[in-house]
C-alpha cells in the first residue's frame, strides 16, 4: 500500500529578481524593491530586460492576461517560449533566477521523457530493457535540457537536496522551485503568504505535465507475531474514512475515485511511476540517471548518446539475478 505525494511546481507571485552587483550599490533591495510589468510580447523580450536595466527595476513581471482570455490558454507553445526567450535576455543581464532546478533532478526530467510519450524502461518477453533512447524519449530529454539551460542557473551537476530548492528559495535566490506540494510549508515566513502552487503545462495543449506520483509503502513484517493486527491497521489507516481525513490535510487521497479539485490532485490524474521491477533500487543507488543527465547538461555527450548508455546500463541492471 503507497501513501501518495505529488510533484508540483511553487511559484512566488512577485516574481522577484536580483540585479546585477552593479546595481545592487546604487539601490539596496532589501528594503525597498521596485518592479516593472511588460506584457510578455514575442517581439518585446530585448527590449523588456533593457528597460528594466534602464530603470533600475530589481523585479521583472511579465503578464500573459488572465484565463479564459488570452489566445494562448489552450495552446501555450507561443507564450512558453516567448518566457524562456524572457529568460535568456535576464541571465545575459546576469539576473538571479528565474526557476531553481537541480541539474541531476530526476524525478523532473523524467517527468519531460513521460509527458513527450517516453519512459525509462519496457517489458518484452518477460524481460526489462531500458527505453531512455527511444524517440519519445530523447524528445523529452532534450527538452528538458533545453528547459535547464533557459531557465536554470543552478549547478548542472548538483542533486535536489543539495542544497534543498526551498532553502535557495527561502533566501530569494530563485523565483521559483520546483518539487512536491509539501515544499510550501518551508519556503520560509517571508514568502509564506505570497507562494502558490501550480502545476507544470505540458507540451500538449490542455494538458499538465505528468509528475512523479510516488509515497510511503505500508506492510507487515513477515516474521511479525501480530499479522492479523498489522493487516486490520493498514485497512483502517487506508480507509476511506481516513483518506479523506489526509485529504483534508493537503494528501493526495489512495484511490483515484476520491480525487479532488486541488491542485496536486488534478495532476494526479496523469502522473508517473518507477519501473516495478526488482532491481530498479539499484538503478536508483548506482546513480545511472543522475549520470546520465549531468553527461547532457555540462555537454560531455549528446542527448542520444547519454540515453543509450543509459539504456544499457538499465537495461542490464533490472535483470541482474
Amino acid at each position: 500500500m503507497k501513501l501518495s505525494s505529488m510533484f508540483g511546481f511553487l511559484a512566488i507571485v512577485s516574481g522577484l529578481l536580483a540585479n546585477s552587483t552593479a546595481q545592487e550599490a546604487k539601490q539596496n533591495w532589501t528594503h525597498t524593491v521596485r518592479i516593472g510589468a511588460y506584457s510578455l510580447n514575442r517581439n518585446e523580450t530585448d527590449q523588456i530586460v533593457r528597460k528594466a536595466a534602464e530603470d533600475h527595476v530589481f523585479g521583472i513581471e511579465v503578464d500573459n492576461d488572465i484565463p479564459g482570455r488570452y489566445e494562448s490558454f489552450l495552446d501555450p507553445t507561443a507564450k512558453l517560449k516567448v518566457l524562456r526567450d524572457v529568460t535568456e535576455q535576464v541571465h545575459k543581464a546576469n539576473n538571479k533566477v528565474y526557476v531553481y532546478i537541480a541539474g541531476t533532478d530526476w524525478y523532473f526530467a523524467m517527468s519531460f521523457v513521460y509527458d513527450y510519450g517516453g519512459s525509462i524502461a519496457r517489458t518484452h518477453a518477460g524481460q526489462w530493457y531500458g527505453n531512455l533512447d527511444s524517440a519519445n524519449s530523447i524528445a523529452g530529454l532534450t527538452a528538458f535540457k533545453n528547459f535547464f539551460l533557459a531557465a536554470s542557473k543552478a549547478s548542472k551537476t548538483s542533486d535536489e537536496n543539495h542544497p534543498a530548492p526551498y532553502d535557495v528559495y527561502a533566501q530569494g535566490g530563485a523565483a521559483s522551485i520546483i518539487g512536491p506540494g509539501w515544499f510550501s510549508c518551508c519556503v520560509g515566513a517571508k514568502f509564506k503568504t505570497t507562494t502558490a502552487q501550480f502545476v507544470m503545462p505540458s507540451h500538449t495543449a490542455g494538458k499538465a505535465m505528468p509528475g512523479f506520483l510516488g509515497g510511503s509503502d505500508l506492510a507487515v513484517p513477515a516474521p511479525s507475531k501480530n499479522i492479523a493486527l498489522g493487516a486490520d491497521w493498514i485497512k483502517d489507516f487506508t480507509s476511506t474514512s481516513a483518506e479523506r481525513s489526509l485529504q483534508a490535510k493537503g494528501n493526495i487521497p489512495n484511490a483515484t475515485s476520491l480525487l479532488g479539485t486541488s491542485v496536486n490532485e488534478r495532476a494526479a490524474a496523469r502522473s508517473w511511476f518507477v519501473p516495478a521491477a526488482k532491481h530498479w533500487v539499484d538503478v536508483e543507488n548506482g546513480n545511472i540517471l543522475r549520470n546520465m543527465l549531468a553527461q547532457i547538461l555540462i555537454g560531455k555527450l549528446t542527448v542520444a548518446q547519454a540515453a543509450a548508455s543509459a539504456s544499457d546500463n538499465i537495461t542490464s541492471v533490472l535483470n541482474g539475478s
